[in-house]
């Protein structure tokens, strides 16, 4: 893992993009920032950009910052002509936020994204410098669910005929 440019993470749902995510935030100790697009967006005009500029300055006052972005195809989607004004704006800002980062800041940042549908995202978004790496997320096999469930049910109580391995 290194400052600047990103990981984008695709798969289909429910297979831990976010998981991963959280998890490379503790292996290299940073802040982590998580947004959906209903942190950012906003009806009333320039304030999702507003948003964006106070993500990334917070980003960069910290010693080491992840902002991750989960459902990133409803906040950089490929623009088209008939786009919305604010997307028109907002894309732009992003991607212009990601290209201001790289291995010489003093506040190395590391992008992450999830999606389910990487085609809907917009082509400038995967240019070198953005998300310059690409990891698939399959499905989990049955080892990696009976793991998942002993994670997700360690701390519950269950019944003693509770079997992971069958449920799993």
């Amino acid at each position: 893992v290194r400052a600047g440019g990103g990981v984008l993470l695709y798969g289909p749902p429910g297979t831990g993009k976010t998981m991963l995510a959280k998890a490379t935030d503790s292996e290299i100790d940073a802040t982590f920032f998580r947004i959906s697009p209903a942190d950012v967006l906003s009806k009333w005009v320039g304030e999702a950009e507003q948003n964006l500029k106070k993500l990334f300055d917070a980003a960069a006052a910290e010693p080491r910052a992840i902002i991750f972005i989960d459902e990133i195809e409803a906040l950089i989607p490929a623009r088209r002509d008939e786009g919305s004004s604010i997307m028109q704006r907002v894309v732009p800002q992003i991607l212009q936020g990601m290209e201001g980062f790289d291995e010489k800041d003093n506040s190395p940042i590391l992008f992450m994204g999830a999606t389910n549908v990487p085609w809907q995202l917009d082509p400038a978004v995967l240019r070198p410098g953005r998300f310059d790496e690409k990891v698939y997320i399959p499905l989990p096999d049955v080892a990696a669910r009976r793991r998942m469930l002993e994670l997700y049910l360690s701390k519950r109580p269950l019944a003693a005929d509770v079997d992971l391995s069958k449920l799993a």
